[in-house]
């Protein structure tokens, strides 16, 4: 698992060393001029998520998905504050893994079996953010505020490795290990409103290119049921029944 998640930060600073260039270029002046009473751009980015409080006997990995939308920006003469309403596509998600153990006997030999379930699960949201800014000199600003998200789509690729071993740890001849995966649209077992607060920092030239790096954390619980019950086939699945979405997001936008 470590080197798992050393390997997603090695591919996070190349990404942040990318959207630093691309800002770096486009911007010509570090004085911000803030003279519209109303703005509109677009912006896009990076998601590096995480599923917050999951189910008991599951943990949490961190991956990546994105966003992309449209940045709205309302501001108020003669004050440093602005209010910057947004409209994004937003994918996050969970990479959830459980190893659960079990101990039993039969007529020739006790065994030992182990299972690890791996759930690979991306969820698509329209999320609307309505944060407040407040405007610091040389184009830096901080951002607060709540967002709403509705949950267009939800998947879930699972997998699942089980071995068995006898009483000396060595691989059973009697019972063989085995694997298996699958995916499913676990939509009907969500949430579809996901509430929460976010936090940001912005950098943003004179010319209405900008940065942003931001955390969120949703309040409601994403999943609706312990369950998923397949429409065609009926066949009930077992899955988390707890967690929160939780999501670090590095951006680049601009204004028009």
């Amino acid at each position: 698992m470590f080197f798992v998640f050393n390997n997603q930060i090695i591919d996070f600073m190349k990404s942040l060393k990318t959207l630093i260039l691309i800002v770096v270029l486009f911007s010509s002046s570090s004085a911000f001029c803030k003279d519209k009473a109303f703005q509109i751009g677009l912006k896009g980015g990076l998601n590096i998520y995480s599923l917050l409080n999951p189910s008991a006997g599951f943990s949490s990995n961190f991956a990546t998905g994105f966003h992309a939308g449209i940045i709205t920006s309302i501001n108020f003469d003669s004050s440093n504050f602005s209010i910057r309403p947004e409209v994004l596509f937003n994918r996050v998600g969970a990479d959830l893994e459980q190893f659960t153990y079990s101990n039993y006997t039969n007529l020739n030999l006790a065994h030992t079996s182990s299972t690890h379930l791996k759930y690979a699960m991306t969820f698509d949201y329209i999320q609307v953010p309505v944060l407040l800014s407040y405007q610091f000199s040389g184009g830096v600003s901080i951002a607060i505020g709540p967002y709403a998200g509705y949950l267009l789509k939800a998947r879930s690729d699972s997998s699942v490795f089980i071995s068995f071993k006898d009483s000396s740890n060595i691989p059973s001849n009697i019972a063989k290990s085995s694997s298996g995966s699958g995916s499913l649209d676990v939509i009907n077992s969500m949430n579809k409103l996901d509430f929460g607060a976010m936090i940001g920092l912005n950098y943003e030239s004179a010319k209405g290119f900008g940065m942003q790096f931001r955390y969120s954390y949703g309040i409601t619980n994403v999943f609706q049921s312990t369950t998923f019950i397949n429409p065609s086939s009926k066949i009930s699945t077992f899955q988390p029944a707890y967690g929160n979405n939780s999501n670090i997001s590095i951006s680049i936008y601009h204004f028009f």
